[in-house]
């Protein structure tokens, strides 16, 4: 469960800040001792037993990192990354941090890893800045992972971003942040210049759902696949909406 700053009000005022304390002391202790598992997971761990840790296991447990994705499509998204070791990722959209763990996963070992999220925010609500130290814990030896909190459509942001890269380029780009369709489109305008030239850039949330959960990414994903030669990574069996679309940049 994210803590954010609603929370703290909330708390205040229904049940005083004794409360608050036990509140925020019982999230950093899961902090915690989710970021001691990550640090002694053996390097040649199976993606697949990541995925399952992240994807499957409920929030009802109280786990702190976990991922709005389904099995099948995040683990043929990690297989086709895994033997490109991407050396430079963007994440735009980090929320609860399972997609940022395992794509730490599948980078190169001397990766460069951004995310760029909202405090505060619908479609995964960002996260508050007592994460910000178990994020940064996901990186391995030689890997650097740099947590920009703001808005993806801010010119601010995006100079943060060309700071981090220093001139260099995104070998993958993960659009998962503002899911309508405009914001969906800006995120793509505004970063894919960042893309090399053969570079992959994925939307997730590419179908819509009847419950509305997955926004209106489905009314961007069309055209920019016509464009771009798109592919789609899709199961069909479970809840409707999800899927992660392809495409390769060609810069």
């Amino acid at each position: 469960m994210a803590f954010r700053i609603r929370d703290v009000f909330r708390i205040l005022r229904k049940e005083g800040p004794a409360q608050l304390v036990r509140f925020a002391g019982e999230r950093l202790g899961s902090y915690r001792s989710f970021r001691q598992w990550v640090r002694t997971l053996p390097h040649e761990t199976p993606i697949e037993h990541l995925v399952e840790v992240v994807v499957q296991r409920t929030r009802g447990e109280g786990q702190p990192v976990f991922a709005w994705q389904k099995e099948a499509e995040i683990l043929a998204l990690l297989r086709r990354l895994k033997p490109l070791a991407p050396r430079r990722i963007l994440e735009i959209g980090t929320a609860a941090g399972g997609t940022l763990l395992l794509l730490s996963r599948v980078a190169a070992a001397d990766a460069l890893l951004v995310s760029i999220d909202m405090p505060e925010g619908g479609f995964g609500g960002g996260y508050n800045l007592l994460r910000s130290g178990l994020y940064r814990s996901f990186a391995r030896r030689g890997q650097r992972i740099v947590l920009i909190r703001g808005d993806s459509h801010r010119q601010a942001v995006h100079k943060r971003l060309a700071a981090a890269l220093d001139g260099e380029k995104l070998d993958f780009l993960f659009i998962d942040g503002d899911h309508s369709a405009a914001g969906a489109r800006q995120d793509f305008e505004d970063y894919a210049p960042f893309v090399r030239p053969g570079g992959i850039i994925a939307f997730h949330d590419i179908l819509p759902d009847e419950r509305g959960w997955s926004g209106e990414v489905y009314r961007v994903w069309p055209e920019l696949a016509a464009r771009f030669n798109g592919e789609e990574l899709v199961d069909e069996s479970g809840p409707s909406g999800y899927g992660i679309g392809l495409l390769q940049w060609p810069g």
